[in-house]
């Protein structure tokens, strides 16, 4: 089950809203909320997007939790890079999916000895089979697919490596302070 309909209820909007705004027919909305029919992970993140968009402040885990008891909090799973929903948010939301890489971002992750990286970082990087960290050979012109992006979203590991250029720019500030990240905010301003 999913929590479409109670989401959609509490911001107060109706099938119809929602499936406009999504560009669908009512009856796919009304068929997911009932069970009848179980949309596929991109509707999933289309849905979540859509309802964040008109007023819900909501995630994908919660929607669409495989927990069905009321007033259970899900745990939440170490994720050392980036959550679901920001994956969707470059995504959906900002049109760059094409442009997403994974980096590997816990610390504790074994580079690959046949791999050219010389440490975790800021540089495009995946798990191997042996789940050692290797690099993207030309990954500068790479292009991204749907597939390799749920794939991405899936591992907890995986930060957010946006490539830049065609009029996008972008400032990492890896700081965890609000008072320095507040600052920056307000610099770009």
């Amino acid at each position: 089950m999913n929590r479409i309909s109670a989401v959609r209820k509490r911001v107060g909007i109706t099938q119809r809203q929602l499936a406009d705004f999504l560009d669908w027919k009512q009856s796919r909305i009304g068929n997911y909320e009932s069970g009848i029919r179980t949309p596929d992970l991109h509707s999933c993140r289309r849905i979540v997007v859509a309802l964040n968009s008109l007023g819900a402040d909501c995630s994908l885990d919660w929607v669409f939790s495989t927990r069905r008891e009321k007033g259970v909090n899900m745990p939440k799973s170490k994720h050392w890079g980036a959550t679901p929903d920001q994956w969707f948010h470059f995504d959906l939301v900002l049109g760059r999916g094409s442009d997403l890489l994974p980096v590997v971002c816990n610390p504790n992750a074994q580079l690959s000895p046949d791999s050219t990286l010389k440490a975790l970082g800021k540089t495009p990087s995946k798990y191997n089979r042996q789940r050692h960290v290797v690099g993207f050979n030309n990954w500068t012109n790479r292009q991204t697919n749907n597939a390799e992006l749920e794939q991405w979203i899936a591992e907890p590991d995986y930060g957010i490596c946006a490539r830049m250029g065609g009029g996008w720019l972008a400032l990492d500030c890896d700081r965890e302070i609000p008072e320095i990240q507040a600052t920056v905010c307000e610099i770009l301003r």
